[in-house]
């Protein structure tokens, strides 16, 4: 299995990515990482903290459709030389992983892990999990670069403030990929009742640790004190005997940089 990532030049998100890398390469699963063609010092130090193994593929975009067109790139992984069989997770940038729950498969069907969280339009990006040959099944992903699969989506929408009124436009191509590609879905809930809040997650929007976490949206920014603080405690209460010096060495260099 390997998680699906994308970021942009932009210290609200480039920050957490060694610290999401780590998170999930600390339950056995490496990153493939979408990331703009022009990075600043701050992204490159960023990438510098993550291992080897990690997969770092660029994007050349317009700034003002940078959000969208990084947003949706994930649902072309598969795009890539990869082996047919190989499992892979859609996740976000700022989401810090630490189950081993999201590695289940059920057979051969697709996993939506989290399926409540999003309107019925919709299904979520974090977490979709499914082998490369059924993400080329249902993004019809026909041999063609993941750039002309993303313009062959994306160049044709016109409109003043493309990531304000496409925010869900990933979540909504997955959704209807899914439901036209007929495999079977998995379909496993995890939101409060009657909200589109996830249980066993500790979120920025309302922090709380608490036990047997799935995940953390982590908070902005990152590399501020009391958010830092927060990240800090978060990875020592998962890992009590992990050395997280590594992270104070790295917050250091990124805020000389700001």
């Amino acid at each position: 299995m390997k998680v699906v990532l994308s970021c942009t030049s932009n210290s609200l998100y480039d920050f957490f990515l060694p610290i999401v890398v780590d998170s999930w390469r600390r339950i056995g699963v490496e990153s493939i990482v979408f990331i703009p063609e022009k990075r600043d010092e701050r992204f490159n130090l960023a990438m510098s903290y993550c291992p080897d193994t990690t997969q770092w593929h660029e994007l050349n975009i317009a700034e003002e459709r940078e959000p969208t067109y990084f947003q949706c790139v994930r649902l072309f992984a598969a795009c890539l030389d990869l082996a047919v069989d190989e499992i892979l997770i859609t996740s976000d940038i700022d989401m810090c992983v630490f189950s081993d729950f999201l590695k289940i498969r059920s057979g051969e069907s697709i996993m939506i892990f989290g399926a409540d969280l999003t309107p019925e339009s919709q299904y979520p990006m974090c977490y979709v999990s499914m082998t490369v040959d059924q993400w080329r099944r249902c993004m019809n992903i026909d041999g063609k670069a993941y750039q002309t699969k993303l313009s062959e989506a994306l160049d044709g929408i016109v409109c003043e403030n493309m990531r304000g009124n496409h925010w869900s436009k990933d979540q909504e191509m997955l959704k209807n990929g899914i439901d036209n590609s007929g495999i079977r879905l998995f379909k496993m809930n995890r939101a409060f009742p009657n909200t589109q809040f996830a249980t066993r997650r500790a979120d920025r929007t309302g922090w709380v640790i608490g036990k047997d976490l799935v995940d953390a949206h982590l908070p902005r920014p990152g590399y501020a004190d009391n958010s830092y603080k927060m990240i800090k405690e978060l990875m020592a209460g998962q890992y009590p005997t992990a050395d997280f010096t590594w992270m104070d060495e790295y917050r250091n260099k990124y805020i000389s940089l700001l």
